[in-house]
């Protein structure tokens, strides 16, 4: 059920007509939040009268005494207070019981309508049709023949279509109705295969846009980009975040964030991943179709010369694609090889892609494709699947890039020192091999993600000198030598550090009890609102845990510490959102010691945590 069936439904209650208020004005929001107008509308549905000159003292007039339902219809006004409060003034003579009913696609809106009246709005949010009601929709929209044994293939498909719509109420009213009058079998087999987009409808498309015209123009560019993107795809924060940036979408802000480069809320990093609904999808697409595209192997005719950012995906190999020189944004995925002349047609395309500021190759075995790969010198974020030696030292040439992530790396014997010229780079991701030589050599101080850093016995690290490090994952802890070379690390002098995972090798032994030795000099700064600790073999907790409890945390993990043994009282971390204890098998039969009943398992929780994930501890 949509926001306005809702509404309408409320609105023809007798319970509510006859006997709550005098008046049910029903107004049809404009666009441009006229207050003059609105309350014209509201005189005239009160008055019954439509005067040639509005005033409103005539409406103040009219509702004096009155009790009245006011129901507000389309409601997007969130950037001015003044002009609710404009309206509130009007209706202050109406009597008390009086009651606002607005629709709104935004919670801002919400906020803002609280801010004039000075008090708490009541608020429902609508969540999709669940899978049976919008299949009850779907089916009551459709005419009575289709019951008949005339169109009996037809209903074994009612079920896979209602399901493409999402749950949208408007959508599947639309695609039921239209389909009701198009009853031939090729329509319905063209919707479920290739979905409602073509039907014409022009009235979802345009309700579709309403939400994106109404957001920030930085937004709508961000919005837009995700359509290069295929449907149900996973967004990782973090790399999407880094995609906009590279790609020209936002600008990074080098003052505090929660390591996207992004402003945030202190909360906003509780979710990893999202995922774009499927009506959002559809209106990206609808809404980005001269700047962005998705095509599937050689099906680019939805490509055209003003597309900035593509996103390809390939069964087999590459075809011959029209001229792309305005790209910002190249991806191409794929699980097999390509063969010699489809290497030769992706090097032409970077070749003519001068503009270039995003590139992901996820692409086997590359070779000749990438012999100018140096030439892309606007590129900002770069991602290979794999890089021999001569290659490495191209990418190296790149000076603006700020994003360098790498899944194999095939040059044992490379000279790295090239690393040196990034001075941009804010985010490496490499295999370990190349990560410890990096290391050694030096790197920018601009660094300020680094992921899978592995400690290796007898390895010369040097992590203390980068102090913008923002997001860290340091793994094979086991390996550190004593406190002093832990204390090496200086997690604490690291003032932007939002993100730390620290990791052992959980089948590792710890005879002489460093393990609790190392992670007490691993204490990170004040300000961390991520952590993870996985395979900690120590009987105690860091002392930084039990003693000054990092108290800006929004998510803890603590996995296969398998020898702990107490837990302290999360009362204090009142930014704590998610906690996830998994694996802690001493830590069962103590919490009750510790912390009272299993009934009262709650009372060491944090006060406003939302997800506590729990497995191996609680018996």
């Amino acid at each position: 059920m949509g926001k306005t069936t809702l509404a309408r439904l409320v609105c023809q209650d007798p319970r509510i007509v006859s006997t709550a208020f005098d008046f049910v004005v029903w107004v049809q929001v404009p666009p441009d939040f006229a207050v003059d107008a609105i309350e014209k509308a509201m005189l005239e549905a009160v008055t019954s009268f439509s005067p040639q000159y509005y005033n409103s003292k005539l409406l103040q007039h009219a509702l004096v005494g009155k009790r009245i339902l006011l129901v507000l219809d389309g409601t997007w006004e969130d950037s001015s207070v003044e002009k609710w409060r404009a309206l509130m003034a009007t209706l202050r003579n109406c009597s008390r019981g009086s009651r606002i009913l607005l629709t709104t696609r935004m919670r801002s809106v919400v906020d803002m309508v609280e801010a004039a009246i000075g008090s708490p709005a009541e608020c429902l949010e609508l969540g999709e049709l669940g899978e049976n009601d919008s299949l009850l929709l779907f089916r009551s929209r459709l005419p009575s023949q289709v019951y008949s044994e005339d169109y009996a293939h037809l209903r074994l498909i009612v079920e896979q279509i209602a399901d493409r719509a999402g749950g949208c109420p408007l959508l599947t009213e639309k695609v039921a109705s239209w389909l009701g009058s198009h009853l031939e079998t090729h329509h319905w087999n063209a919707v479920l295969k290739e979905g409602w987009q073509k039907l014409g409808l022009e009235d979802i498309f345009a309700s579709l846009r309403l939400s994106h015209d109404h957001l920030p123009s930085e937004l709508q560019n961000c919005f837009r980009y995700c359509s290069i993107f295929p449907k149900g795809y996973r967004f990782n924060k973090v790399e999407l975040a880094n995609m906009w940036i590279a790609s020209g979408m936002v600008s990074f802000s080098s003052s505090e964030q929660d390591g996207t480069g992004l402003q945030n809320k202190k909360d906003a990093n509780l979710f990893k991943y999202y995922l774009l609904h499927s009506l959002m999808h559809d209106c990206a697409q609808f809404v980005s179709q001269k700047e962005c595209a998705r095509v599937d192997n050689d099906h680019f005719q939805h490509v055209k010369p003003t597309t900035l950012h593509l996103s390809i995906a390939y069964c087999g190999n590459l075809t011959a694609i029209p001229d792309l020189g305005h790209l910002r944004t190249l991806i191409i995925q794929g699980e097999s090889c390509l063969d010699e002349e489809s290497e030769r047609v992706l090097g032409k395309i970077l070749h003519s892609s001068k503009r270039l500021r995003m590139l992901y190759l996820d692409v086997p075995s590359l070779s000749h494709a990438l012999d100018r790969i140096s030439d892309l010198t606007q590129l900002r974020y770069l991602f290979l699947y794999s890089c021999d030696k001569s290659h490495i030292q191209r990418v190296f040439k790149l000076y603006r890039l700020q994003v360098f992530k790498l899944n194999y790396f095939t040059g044992k014997d490379a000279d790295l020192s090239g690393i040196k010229n990034l001075c941009s780079l804010r985010c490496l991701h490499v295999p370990d091999n190349m990560l410890s030589k990096i290391l050694q050599i030096g790197i920018s101080t601009t660094l300020q993600e680094l992921h899978g850093f592995e400690v290796v016995k007898n390895d010369d690290y040097k992590l203390s000198i980068l102090t913008n490090l923002r997001r860290l994952s340091l793994r094979n802890l086991q390996n550190v030598r004593d406190r002093e070379e832990a204390m090496e690390v200086k997690l604490k002098d690291k003032p932007h550090m939002r993100f730390l995972s620290l990791s052992w090798n959980k089948h590792s032994n710890d005879p002489d009890n460093l393990d609790h030795q190392v992670i007490d000099c691993l204490e990170p700064n004040k300000g961390i609102q991520r952590l993870h600790i996985y395979g900690y073999n120590g009987v105690q907790l860091p002392i930084w845990i039990e003693d000054s409890l990092p108290i800006h945390l929004v998510s803890l993990e603590l996995e296969y510490c398998m020898k702990w043994r107490t837990l302290p009282s999360f009362k204090e971390l009142s930014s704590l959102k998610y906690l996830k204890l998994e694996h802690l098998f001493q830590l069962g039969t103590v919490l009750e010691e510790q912390h009272g009943s299993k009934e009262s398992d709650n009372a060491f929780l944090p006060p406003f945590l939302n997800t506590l994930i729990s497995g191996g501890v609680l018996n």
